[in-house]
């Protein structure tokens, strides 16, 4: 006779690893004996504890909660987590989103929608606030020609060892990245650690990341980029997170203006090199917006900084483009 499934039994072949036991046990705070009590069912966790297992593991939340309702039917009735992650995008988000679109000067439309839908996501995704990177990529707007060659990181933001420094961090994606991909395929792809990674995207490692997606954000027949989200925990992307990206990148659809997006035939993205190769071409980026305007302004030209801005990637991207291929790439 088979036997039923438990949380403790699950909890039993999901810690049978050494190294997973280890590193759970550590995420939980407690001892990798616990764990092994807890799946024999000699002992039982407290309450937080208990609480915490779902979220230390990403793959099997949503089983892990059912579950360990079943033997403990009230342990998540008075935190918010599980409403959480079943409502999908909140109610009270699309009311504010919408407001602003409404109301705010058509300037500030990009930005400031960008920043509140990146904020609601992660404050969904992490809520405890363990290492999280949420961003979105855009079509360089093509100098020459009518074919993107390469995607510009637009904005992000993130927590834990993301939190600062990936406000600052500019970058590009070609053909070579994870973005890329799933920009010309029209379709999400993840990787789930980073050993997987470094098989597929050889050259594009990232430090602390083990999981990423990327969502296309699309129109109809046309693209304009797509929601990125690195994870520092492995098998991060399940069903539920999959499903709030896809419903995330329709909301940040409507934010950008029709020019930004371009059929996937004048999509043909080159190849662009590592980051680390990117870095110090990437610390001329203000300079070359305030060159850009200087030289608009001496010409009598007005030229916003935005226009400016696309300039300076337009710049970049010929120089990246241009680079002889190494090794890695």
């Amino acid at each position: 006779m088979e036997e039923t499934l438990t949380w403790r039994s699950l909890l039993g072949e999901v810690i049978r690893p050494p190294l997973v036991r280890q590193r759970l046990a550590e995420e939980l705070g407690v001892k990798p004996i616990t764990l092994s009590r807890w799946a024999l069912n000699i002992s039982n966790p407290r309450p937080e504890a208990l609480r915490s297992l779902p979220d230390a593991m990403p793959a099997l939340q949503q089983q892990f909660i059912t579950l360990i309702e079943q033997e403990y039917p009230n342990i998540f009735a008075n935190i918010q987590y599980k409403a959480q992650k079943e409502q999908g995008i909140p109610a009270a988000f699309y009311a504010r989103f919408f407001n602003d679109y409404a109301n705010l000067p058509i300037n500030l439309h990009e930005p400031s929608l960008h920043l509140l839908a990146i904020q609601q996501l992660i404050a969904q995704l992490d809520p405890q606030q363990r290492g999280i990177a949420v961003f979105i990529v855009q079509c360089t707007p093509p100098a020459s020609g009518d074919h993107v060659s390469s995607l510009f990181k637009k904005i992000g933001r993130g927590t834990a060892l993301w939190e600062e420094i990936f406000l600052y961090q500019a970058q590009l994606f070609g053909v070579e990245s994870l973005p890329g991909n799933a920009l010309q395929q029209a379709h999400y792809l993840m990787i789930q650690n980073s050993e997987e990674n470094n098989r597929l995207y050889a050259g594009q490692h990232q430090e602390a990341v083990e999981s990423r997606i990327a969502v296309p954000i699309l129109l109809a027949d046309r693209a304009v980029g797509c929601l990125c989200v690195y994870s520092n925990q492995s098998n991060y992307f399940a069903s539920i997170q999959i499903d709030l990206l896809q419903a995330y990148a329709d909301v940040l659809a409507v934010t950008f203006a029709p020019e930004d997006f371009f059929s996937f035939q004048n999509i043909k993205l080159g190849v662009i090199p590592t980051f680390e190769v990117q870095q110090p071409y990437l610390k001329t980026f203000q300079q070359r917006v305030l060159r850009h305007i200087k030289e608009a302004t001496e010409r009598q030209q007005l030229l916003t900084r935005v226009e400016a801005e696309r300039l300076a990637w337009q710049d970049l991207e010929r120089i990246l483009l241009e680079l002889p291929f190494s090794d890695d790439l």
